[in-house]
């Protein structure tokens, strides 16, 4: 299942959400939205020609096959997702 992750207010900016993940799944994808409240999620963003390399020691994750521009769900160092 592929998720759509929005970290956003909750109010009706995010009805489009909704509208594309009907849209996906008429065409037969397997994806559900789900909106993430700021107190339940937090983000790393390590950028920069060398950011790979630096975060690669504290993840199992290959940093270098994450295309750009995208993200995933990880354990980095000692913060584990659920």
């Amino acid at each position: 299942m592929k998720y759509i992750r929005y970290m956003g207010p909750e109010h009706s900016t995010t009805d489009w959400l909704f509208l594309l993940q009907d849209v996906m799944r008429k065409e037969g994808k397997d994806v559900n939205v789900e909106l993430l409240s700021p107190d339940d999620v937090s983000l790393v963003a390590l950028q920069g020609p060398t950011a790979a390399a630096v975060l690669q020691s504290l993840t199992k994750l290959q940093l270098n096959r994450l295309p750009f521009m995208s993200s995933t769900l990880a354990d980095i160092g000692m913060f584990l997702h659920s």
